[in-house]
């Protein structure tokens, strides 16, 4: 009875929790507020590249945040290339966002064999993005690159054989032309492969390292010299030591608002299989990554709402992975029992949205 009545809870307010985050990105889409930094950088690489002018040039890339070309690519057939405005980047990047949860959804389904699990994770994702990820229905490139990322690990976890790792390979690839993060998932897989499949590795590797130097020489033949500064030298530039945002990002983040998807992930570290092994270990090898690209961002003076935008989703995806990987554990030992285990599950996700909730004055439009 009570494991029933946890579900209707978690279906209910997994429900109100996606209408809130499409709610509040539709109402900033619609308000028409001024564009951001980033929102600035891709609309002026977009009305550069629809104008026919040099995408990259000294003036627009000095001291000021650069946006790879990927997005703004897309954007260019339908922007003013007068005065391009921040509707339409903003309209795409929630259609993004939305498949980006989308394929959280699906994976945490085919993970978990749960659809309460699944519209829980997605849930996850939808207030992980509102709440530490930026303002919803604003324009980034994150989302785009969260759905190469997560369909490209998605295409080696069903693909066999070479064709899943062609598949992951050609999608991080397109991922690095969008937003950097997305080296971070190469890193991921690429540790993932090497405990799990040595020769899928060896497809991987060389067909990324392939793409992405033959990508490289294309795109900076095409952009010109400045596109080199705008994907290496700006952000490293704007990389310095700041204590201050590091300690924020660990005491109030992971260990406040997603301290219950947090530490699950860390007792799994105690299973007696680790928890990068396995069909679904790349999901906790992305989630690692992820971690430590927050981490990283931290330390940039541009902000890392974007990095802490896609670490939330991942560890909507894994949080709740390991939630049941580590309570069917205990619930296999003596005196256990199966049910109670799912208990537990439904237990911990309830409380995750009660953190939600409890820092939610942002996200739900409170003063």
């Amino acid at each position: 009875m009570l494991n029933r009545v946890l579900r209707v809870v978690i279906w209910t307010v997994s429900a109100l929790t996606a209408v809130a985050y499409f709610t509040l990105a539709i109402r900033h889409i619609l308000g028409r507020g001024p564009a951001g930094p980033e929102e600035r950088a891709l609309l002026d690489l977009a009305g550069r590249m629809a104008r026919g002018q040099a995408p990259y040039v000294e003036s627009a890339v000095g001291g000021s945040m650069t946006a790879l070309p990927g997005l703004p690519f897309l954007l260019t057939p339908f922007v003013d290339p007068v005065h391009p405005q921040a509707v339409l980047a903003r309209i795409a990047a929630l259609m993004f966002s939305t498949l980006a949860v989308g394929l959280v959804i699906l994976v945490a389904r085919l993970e978990s064999e749960s659809w309460t699990m699944a519209a829980a994770s997605g849930a996850f994702a939808c207030a992980g993005l509102a709440m530490v990820g930026g303002t919803p229905g604003a324009a980034s490139a994150m989302s785009l690159m969260l759905v190469l990322a997560l369909g490209g690990m998605l295409a080696l976890r069903q693909g066999r054989g070479v064709w899943g790792a062609l598949g992951a390979a050609v999608c991080v690839t397109l991922g690095l032309a969008v937003h950097p993060l997305a080296l971070w998932f190469a890193i991921a897989t690429a540790f993932y492969l090497a405990f799990e499949n040595r020769p899928r590795l060896i497809t991987f590797t060389l067909a990324t390292g392939a793409l992405v130097a033959g990508g490289y020489v294309l795109l900076s033949q095409w952009l010109g010299p400045w596109f080199n500064f705008a994907a290496w030298d700006a952000p490293a530039q704007a990389v310095s030591w700041q204590p201050g945002p590091l300690l924020h990002y660990v005491g109030d983040v992971l260990l406040g608002r997603l301290s219950v998807l947090v530490l699950p992930a860390v007792l799994t570290f105690a299973l007696p299989t680790a928890p990068w092994r396995g069909p679904g270990g790349m999901w906790v090898a992305a989630g690692m990554a992820s971690l430590l690209a927050g981490a990283v961002a931290t330390q940039s003076t541009w902000g890392s709402t974007d990095a802490l935008g896609a670490m939330a989703v991942l560890l909507a995806l894994v949080g709740p992975i390991s939630i049941q990987r580590v309570t069917r554990h205990l619930a296999a030992w003596p005196g256990s029992s199966r049910l109670g285990g799912q208990g537990v599950v439904l237990a911990a996700l309830a409380l995750q949205f009660i953190a939600f909730i409890a820092g939610a004055r942002g996200f739900a439009g409170l003063s």
